[in-house]
Order: C-alpha cells, then structure tokens, then sequence
C-alpha cells in the first residue's frame, strides 16, 4: 500500500447526551488504507453525498488526491454528486460489494476505536461551570486512553502494556528498599542542620 493511494470511506451514527437529551449524528470518515491515517471528517445530521465529498476534500487539501477511494454502495456514496465529483479529480470508485460487510474493514476498524476512546459524551448544561466541567472531564479522559496508548519512545512499550505487566511480591519489596534508602540518604544529621541554621542567621 502507498500513502494516498486507497481511502476508506464510511459514515457511522455517533450520540451526544446534552443533559438527558439525546442528539443523534452522522460521522463520515475518510482513512488512508496505507498508513491507518485519519485524514478527513465530516459531522451531519445524516449521511449524504454532501458529507462524503467534504471528507473527501478534508484529505485533498492537505494530501492531494487518492488513487480511490473504497465505500460501500450505501444511497451517498454511489450519488451523481459524488461519483461526478471523483470523475472531475480522477479518483477511482471501489465499491463494496453489498455480500461483504468487512471489505471496508479500515473504516470499520477506526470507527471501533474512536467509538471505544471517546466512550459516552454526555454534557451537563445546569451552570456554565457545570458545562465547563464536564467538557474538559471528557478532554481529559480522551487524553489519558490515547496517552497510556502510546510509548514515550520508539520501540518501547506503552504505558498501560507496562501497567499490565505482573509484579511479584519480592520486587515490590525490592522497590520499597529502595524507596526508603533514598529517602535516607536524603536526610541532613541534626548537627548539619544546626549549622544551616547558624549559617543562615
């Protein structure tokens, strides 16, 4: 696979709680079938040819054209709008055929992820620090599954793999020790703080 060579495209329903209302909306996502990179997005009511060409146009801005781009054969994706606007920029249609519903499995993938991250997005609007609040717990929350996913260096394992990891009794033992000779070893005798004492005053 080569970077921008195959887009995956596809929509998928995503619910915003705004207290105890539900708010249902369509995200359409374009990911580079080569590199797992989310290149494109476009949050609507519904799924439409509108949507499809706007993440499109998100990966073209910034990647230039894709060779394809693959879909399934849902109304948006195979509508004139949309299959004129890819004839216009020389971009290929690969269409999924309606037998295989894992033969876009890039977007099926990245839409389990992002679905497992961002988790329930509820917000709550009884104060504006209340909203305030709840807005940055969700930020955050974000962050921290995506950090804890990542290693600090290249070729290191992540964070929550090394959280995973089994510890025996003897090596927390071992870490205590240490704990505590350094904390000794940080301590001043009384004579050496008599004398900071006088050297101060």
């Amino acid at each position: 696979r080569i970077p921008t060579g195959l887009l995956s495209l596809d929509g998928s329903e995503l619910v915003i709680w705004v207290d105890d209302l539900g708010l249902k909306f369509n995200l359409e996502l374009a990911v580079d079938v080569g590199s797992f990179c989310h290149t494109g997005y476009s949050i609507d009511r519904t799924e439409t040819s509108a949507a499809v060409i706007r993440a499109i146009e998100q990966h073209r801005k910034q990647w230039g054209n894709p060779v394809g781009v693959i879909n399934d054969k849902g109304s948006a994706n195979l509508s004139q709008d949309v299959i004129g606007y890819l004839g216009t920029h020389g971009i290929e249609p690969v269409a999924v055929g309606p037998a295989n519903p894992k033969g876009n499995g890039t977007d099926e993938g990245a839409f389990s992820q992002l679905k497992k991250t961002l988790g329930i997005i509820r917000l709550n609007t009884s104060s504006p620090q209340a909203l305030g609040r709840s807005v940055l717990e969700k930020l955050i929350e974000i962050y921290v599954t995506m950090r804890n996913q990542m290693a600090l260096r290249k070729n290191e394992i992540t964070p929550l793999a090394q959280m995973q990891m089994p510890v025996t009794e003897v090596q927390r033992q071992m870490e205590r020790q240490r704990l505590v000779t350094h904390k000794a070893s940080r301590e001043k005798s009384p004579s050496d703080q008599h004398k900071k004492k006088r050297l101060q005053w």
